[in-house]
């Protein structure tokens, strides 16, 4: 692979190395911008018949394996469901489309002269790149076609790895830092696996061709995506080898039922009536193998150093420098087995009471790691900037660390700002149990919740003041609210189930949404003594009283709150309470996330 018989690819490989080496040194290019305002409307027109054919669930998939990302309009557990059996890359626009394309020009026009059929060509493939957006694995494909037309045009034999090479230097060179879009990454690790790896694998094994197609981009792209995303797919060779085969004839005929639909409409409604039934049929497929038990698991992220000791066990087993036999794969395997959990051991161990407020924008969310590594999430955030913090903060954040399962979940209240994003932890994750204020509410949220709970058979368990657990070694959680009778007056807020959590010598104090009311009822029971106070209802006026602040006598104050959010939280009051007693102040709107961590006598905060 690495013969100097391919310059350019030294070439290439040698500037990849010079970037990593420098990049806290550069700076990201400008971006490209090319919105074609005509461009866009016909992609928009294309995107229209494609959907007038068929109704938004078919026609928003249709138009994603067409289009991309740019003219998609596919939900998010349709998204979730090919992400967790390792067939998202089937949504994404690259060669693929490029190459149909070309072909298509190629066939039209070889009557021609070839200088026509090499300029149609290329203009079609410049014009279908800037209609669905310049990505960079469409941007990939576009490039290493060009570069091949042009070989052809001269009667020159095309090598593929330099194809690659030639596609990828340019890049590079626009914008260095490039190589770190997970974009690049992956485009051009299921390039290289179907140019260099398949016929590699063909030459050792004699696997049927769909399985070595299926399996040679799996091999190449698994490490990147476990660093990113510490995700596995047991499943994704078997969903591949189902689903790969239909994705040509889908791109094919949505072309042409696109294509119909300005001819003739009905005629194109006919003909789409057979897609219809296999995009549905491809949606049932993906929802079922996503919903089988350990479709997809999360790992914890090896270290950088794991990934190219990886790449290179890898070259070298399929360039015969290593020779085959069952002891010596096994051996090599074996090998990167151990080296992957020695290398995710690197990241250093978290040592007592770590807790990390998580910014989800205007709500709480807050992840407790015990010193002998339980793990407990205290809401999950809500909506905010019409996101879905859950699915973006705290799932991610979770899946980072290498977590499958929590041992305890509390929802403070049912208000949605702390509840939409628990509703997804509980799909998810494994949850061994619930804790909850038990307050009645008819949200749609709320609901879900409880259904969750109840499907997935998950210990539930009514909080109320007075109750004291060991939650992890050494570290007792009290709860502190709510008490019985329930308080009326703002309900939900005050009835917050706010806990004590306790190490050694170090206590953290954590409020929910309880206001005033529930302060005084708080008070009247004391030892409200506390290190760290997550301040109640983020900051808000009607929580945080002085003589509640003053009895619990905090170090440092932690505010979750969004930016610019519309409440205006938090509020001056309180901001001014806590200066004039000399309480240090952490907002998340200001900081971002903020993990706190305790020995059990002293607390380091990080920012």
């Amino acid at each position: 692979m690495l013969s100097f018989n391919r310059p350019l690819l030294i070439i290439t490989l040698l500037v990849m190395l010079i970037i990593i080496l420098f990049r806290p040194f550069l700076a990201p290019a400008d971006e490209l911008k090319l919105k074609i305002g005509w461009l866009e409307a016909i992609r928009d027109s294309f995107t229209g018949k494609i959907t007038a054919i068929m109704p938004e669930d078919c026609s928003g998939l249709l138009n994603g394996l067409l289009l991309g990302k740019a003219a998609s309009k596919i939900s998010e557990e349709t998204k979730e469901d090919f992400k967790k059996t390792g067939t998202v890359h089937l949504l994404v626009v690259s060669g693929m489309q490029v190459s149909l394309l070309i072909g298509i020009c190629q066939l039209f026009f070889k009557k021609f002269n070839r200088w026509i059929g090499f300029f149609a060509s290329s203009f079609f493939s410049l014009f279908f790149i800037l209609a669905v957006g310049t990505d960079a694995s469409v941007v990939r494909a576009g490039i290493m076609a060009e570069v091949a037309l042009i070989g052809k045009l001269f009667n020159r034999e095309s090598d593929g790895l330099t194809l690659v090479a030639a596609s990828a230097l340019p890049m590079l060179i626009f914008d260095p830092l490039v190589l770190f879009n997970l974009g690049f990454q992956l485009s051009f690790a299921a390039t290289a696996a179907l140019i260099w790896l398949v016929p590699k694998m063909q030459e050792k094994v004699k696997w049927p061709e769909i399985v070595v197609v299926s399996t040679a981009p799996i091999i190449l792209s698994a490490p990147i995506i476990l660093y990113n995303f510490n995700q596995f797919s047991p499943i994704a060779l078997f969903a591949n080898i189902i689903l790969l085969p239909w994705i040509n004839y889908l791109v094919i005929f949505g072309f042409l039922a696109a294509v119909l639909g300005f001819m003739a409409m009905p005629l194109a409604q006919i003909f789409g009536l057979g897609l219809m039934v296999i995009l549905k049929l491809l949606n049932i497929l993906v929802s079922f193998m996503a919903g089988l038990p350990f479709s997809s698991v999360y790992l914890p992220a090896p270290h950088f150093i794991f990934v190219v000791f990886y790449y290179i066990v890898v070259i070298m087993f399929f360039n015969n420098m290593i020779k085959i036999s069952f002891k010596k794969t096994a051996a090599i395997a074996l090998l990167l087995a151990v080296f992957w959990v020695w290398s995710a051991a690197l990241s250093p161990a978290e040592t007592g009471l770590t807790a990390v407020f998580l910014d989800v924008g205007q709500g709480d969310s807050i992840f407790i790691e015990t010193p002998d590594s339980k793990k407990i999430l205290i809401d999950g955030g809500g909506m905010f900037n019409k996101q879905n913090m859950g699915k973006r903060v705290v799932l991610p954040f979770l899946r980072q660390k290498g977590i499958n399962k929590l041992d305890l979940v509390v929802l403070t209240h049912p208000h949605d700002d702390h509840l939409r994003g628990l509703v997804s932890v509980l799909n998810d994750f494994a949850v061994d149990a619930v804790l909850d204020s038990g307050q009645i509410h008819t949200s749609q949220s709320y609901q879900k919740f409880l259904k969750a709970i109840d499907r997935k058979k998950i210990k539930y368990v009514l909080a109320r003041a007075g109750q004291t657990m060991e939650v992890g070694k050494g570290v007792w959680m009290r709860v502190l609210n709510p008490s019985e009778p329930l308080i009326d007056e703002s309900a939900l807020n005050n009835n917050s189930v706010v806990i004590k959590l306790t190490y050694g010598q170090v206590s953290f104090l954590l409020m929910g949404d309880a206001e005033s009311e529930a302060e005084e009822r708080m008070f009247q029971e004391g030892n409200l003594q506390a290190d760290l106070i997550k301040i109640g209802h983020h900051g808000s006026r009607t929580a945080s009283s002085l003589p509640f602040l003053e009895a619990v006598n905090p170090k440092i104050a932690v505010i979750s709150c969004g930016k610019e959010n519309q409440f205006k939280h938090p509020h001056v009051e309180v901001l001014e309470r806590l200066e004039s007693l000399g309480i240090k102040c952490l907002r998340t709107d200001q900081k971002g996330t903020i993990t706190v961590k305790t020995d059990g006598k002293y607390v380091i905060i990080n920012p």
